[in-house]
């Protein structure tokens, strides 16, 4: 009997591990514009980190918003805009029921010469 609810744990442990899904954060996909009406401020960058519980319950995480404020921060200025963003990841997975996310992302700010 005692063999039979180990190995029934052990499948729903295996069960459960296997149904986690990650997202992934919300990235910008602006390139330099290119008709040239802009001047650059510099690099920015932001890190953030996640957990994931049984793929249900999530806390923390950064965002393309993150980058924006450090941007604004960084420059001291409100009519910006970050461009050619990189997001790099370091995942961590224990069994899948407890995942850390690791997250930096970097970029380039901008701000308009003319309105776009």
């Amino acid at each position: 009997m005692k063999k039979k609810i180990l190995i029934l744990l052990i499948i729903i442990l295996i069960i459960v591990s296997g149904c986690v899904s990650i997202t992934q954060p919300v990235a910008h996909d602006k390139g330099f514009p290119s008709d040239g009406k802009y001047k650059i401020l510099g690099p920015v960058s932001c890190d953030g980190k996640k957990t994931i519980i049984l793929g249900l319950f999530w806390f923390g995480g950064i965002g393309y918003r993150d980058l924006y404020g450090a941007a604004t921060d960084k420059y001291k200025t409100q009519n910006l805009d970050v461009v050619n963003v990189n997001v790099d990841e370091e995942i961590t997975s224990v069994l899948g029921i407890v995942i850390t996310v690791d997250t930096i992302m970097r970029g380039t700010a901008i701000v308009y010469t003319e309105k776009p």
